[in-house]
């Protein structure tokens, strides 16, 4: 079922006829809400109600002491009190030292659609980097596409650079 609209103060009647259908036939719920207006197989499924569905680069790890390479991960805000989220790894040998270290900003993979900065790929490998070359790691939590637009992640990024 299609139906051609005009656009209307930015909303389209189209979605106010689904919401009308949903009211009248609550049944009719479920069709509104899964008619797919972009299939991108086997990362993302977008609806034309908006919403988006990840199909894959959704499992995430809690920041935690890695047992085997001995660096602390926790998450932090850049700069403190902002709505930018980071995952800081800090290498055993410089927990409670005022030693100075070089400093990673990462940016995770998954061409701003897929994966997170909490994601367990990205979470294992800088463990492991941030061990064997003794540096701190910032893995920023940039905002993704299609609910954030590019160049929306790029923005991010460059005051996440720009914070530290």
């Amino acid at each position: 079922m299609h139906i051609k609209t005009q656009q209307h103060n930015g909303r389209s009647r189209n979605r106010l006829f689904s919401s009308i259908l949903i009211f009248l036939s609550p049944s009719l719920k479920n069709f509104v809400e899964t008619e797919v207006a972009n299939d991108l197989f086997p990362l993302i499924r977008i609806y034309k109600d908006g919403r988006v569905e990840r199909l894959m680069g959704t499992a995430t790890v809690s920041p935690s002491l890695d047992e085997k390479t001995g660096v602390q991960s926790k998450d932090v805000a850049i700069p403190p009190g902002s709505i930018v989220s980071a995952r800081l790894y800090i290498p055993k040998a410089v927990v409670g030292s005022p030693q100075k270290l070089p400093v990673l900003v990462y940016f995770h993979g998954g061409g701003f659609i897929i994966e997170t900065a909490w994601s367990p790929t990205y979470h294992n490998y800088l463990n492991a980097l941030v061990a064997e070359a003794n540096i701190i790691a910032i893995s920023v939590e940039y905002r993704r596409a299609r609910e954030h637009p590019l160049p929306t992640a790029l923005q991010f990024n460059d005051h996440v650079v720009n914070a530290t």
